[in-house]
């Protein structure tokens, strides 16, 4: 998911934004380090990349039944 036209702010409210969740910010950052090289203020019409997140790991217990 790309987008565009940031004004200013940070990484952690992107990833509120997005994900739900400010901790996510480094999920972004890495997609996008060589435009945002500070993930504390991302510059007024910065392109980002939003990536989608990995999926939680599964866990199997045997015996039960997801």
């Amino acid at each position: 998911l790309g987008s565009t036209g940031w004004d200013g702010g940070t990484l952690s409210g992107v990833a509120r934004l997005f994900y739900g969740h400010a901790s996510k910010w480094r999920v972004i950052w890495e997609a996008n380090k060589a435009a945002v090289p500070n993930p504390d203020y991302v510059l007024h019409g910065t392109s980002l990349l939003i990536p989608a997140l990995p999926d939680p790991p599964v866990t199997f217990v045997p015996g039960q039944i997801p």
